[in-house]
Formats: C-alpha cells, structure tokens, sequence
C-alpha cells in the first residue's frame, strides 16, 4: 500500500483538476530505482510486479489515491 499525501488537492481547484490517468497502451517496465524506490518507502518488488506496472502506467488507480491533473 502506498501512503499518499493529497496536499496539493487541498488548494484551490484553480491549481488541479480531478481527472482519471489515461492508461497506457502495452506499458513495459524498463528500470525500476531500487535505491529512491526504499528511500520513499515504497516496496520495489511489487513495483515490478505486475501490479505495481498497472499503477505506474495509469491502467489501475490505487484505492487511496486521489489522482490529480496539476495546472503549472
């Protein structure tokens, strides 16, 4: 389970929008940062599972996230 910070969600709506990611089309997991992986406290063997490629690739939404178009 990711821990996620919605932060950014909690300022005005003019800085974000509510959207679902697009998923990719045929996603393929190429290298995965172990080191930044630990560092953030994420486990970065399920990140190379199959699963952890669907959430990277926007093809599946954790249930705690709240995903988030940012305006820049």
């Amino acid at each position: 389970m990711i821990a996620f910070d919605h932060s950014y969600a909690r300022l005005p709506e003019k800085f974000y929008a509510r959207v679902r990611p697009e998923p990719a089309p045929n996603p393929t997991l190429i290298k995965v940062n172990v080191a930044l992986a630990q560092e953030l406290g994420l486990d970065a063997d399920w990140l190379q599972s199959s699963e952890g490629l669907a959430m990277l690739s926007g093809s599946a939404v954790p249930e705690a996230a709240d995903p988030i178009a940012m305006a820049y």
